[in-house]
């Protein structure tokens, strides 16, 4: 019986290795880590700087144990459609620039945050859009038609959201693939402009709704792009309704494209705190990604913090919550921006990265234990009893086994 059992045992742990071996591969990290991602800052309003220096304000107030400040990434969009120009004549898209004096206000707070070694920009992209798709969808769309008539500056927010993706046609649906000549020619503009803006090349990308392909990711690497931001996977197209398309690649943090040059990263913690996200909660989910041996890249949008003031303070209040509450729980909590974790896992800096076989071990048995079929036959075989007495055993060995958790 005995033996029987130990067989049953090695089989359930052969099928879980099998199943789940890039659970084990995936980067481990070896404290908390924590950035703020904040997406779809770029051309807008003047009012708009406000409340990017009281973002920044906000986050430099808070400070890890190495006393440094909240990271707060910017999603950098790089340019919008000039409507002043566009009525009348959409057939021939005009854009304005982020590096028009009429964003100066925008531009400035962006490098004051950065001088501070609070904002670290992204690449979100040249528009949130494919200006091609949005001119002939203008065409038979009215919303797109009024939007490309806005007064002032308009808000991508506000565009249907299958015309925010920016590389895939999405002018009819289901969308069709960009020409491979038009996406490096769109890749060469926009890490030029992120450039000229900002006096640096981009080295970390944020693609806009989470869509784009291998063509894309040669392009950026050709560019010195040396990291993408992903939702753990890579959407390639949108479906007849708009909506995306299944996955096309399953990723994990850490993950290289085929030629190595470029490095995943994972984002799925998500705090709108204008949509009444709570700090708790988020904070719960930090944590979790910690005992996961996972980063908490927190994502929340420009539309926090920008035209109502009474939204603002409010958004401004809840992330400071969170902020208090990450640091209070979690003692050890660094402030990590993307390009420099990405940076520790080519290194497999040891400050940073889980090195150690037995850490890397018991990590990756939390993780198994989130997969609901190892669960359940982890249960059924009574394999749970060894495998919970090997990650025990584990977790003693690297004194894994608190969870770094203030009560």
């Amino acid at each position: 019986m005995t033996g029987t059992m130990i067989a049953v045992w090695l089989t359930v742990v052969a099928y879980a290795w099998l199943r789940h071996a890039d659970l084990w591969r995936e980067t481990v990290l070896r404290r908390p880590v924590v950035a703020l991602e904040s997406d779809d800052w770029g051309p807008g309003p003047t009012e708009d700087a406000d409340g990017l220096r009281e973002l920044a304000a906000c986050a430099e107030a808070h400070r890890d144990e190495a006393h440094r400040p909240a990271a707060v990434t910017l999603g950098v969009v790089l340019a919008v459609a000039d409507t002043s120009v566009q009525v009348g004549d959409r057939e021939c898209y005009r854009r304005l620039t982020l590096g028009s004096e009429r964003f100066s206000g925008i531009r400035g707070a962006m490098l004051d945050g950065m001088q501070k070694g609070v904002f670290f920009l992204q690449l979100h992209g040249a528009e949130h859009c494919w200006p091609p798709a949005l001119v002939v969808a203008a065409n038979s769309d009215d919303s797109v038609r009024l939007w490309l008539s806005t007064q002032g500056v308009p808000r991508t927010e506000s565009l249907p959201p299958f015309l925010q993706s920016r590389w895939t046609d999405s002018s009819t649906l289901p969308s069709k693939p960009l020409p491979d000549a038009a996406i490096s020619a769109a890749v060469d503009d926009e890490v030029n402009v992120f450039a000229s803006v900002f006096g640096v090349n981009p080295n970390v990308v944020v693609p806009p709704t989470f869509v784009w392909d291998e063509r894309v990711e040669r392009a950026w690497a050709r560019r010195g792009i040396r990291v993408v931001i992903t939702p753990g996977c890579r959407f390639e197209a949108r479906d007849a309704s708009g909506n995306l398309q299944s996955p096309t690649k399953l990723i994990r943090n850490g993950d290289r494209t085929a030629d190595s040059q470029i490095v995943y990263l994972v984002r799925d913690v998500y705090f709108e705190p204008s949509l009444g996200h709570r700090a708790e909660n988020v904070l719960g989910q930090i944590m979790h990604r910690f005992r996961l041996g996972r980063p908490a890249f927190v994502e929340m949008h420009r539309f926090n913090f920008i035209d109502d003031v009474k939204r603002l303070r409010s958004s401004l209040a809840e992330l400071n919550r969170l902020l208090e509450l990450a640091l209070h729980a979690l003692p050890d909590l660094r402030f990590v921006a993307p390009a420099e974790l990405a940076e520790s896992i080519v290194r497999q800096d040891p400050h940073l990265i889980e090195t150690r076989l037995m850490g890397r071990l018991a990590v990756w048995l939390r993780r198994l234990w989130e997969e609901r079929r190892i669960r359940w036959l982890a249960i059924v075989t009574a394999a749970v009893v060894p495998v919970g007495l090997l990650w025990l055993a584990a977790s003693l060995a690297t004194g894994k086994l608190s969870t770094g958790v203030k009560a």
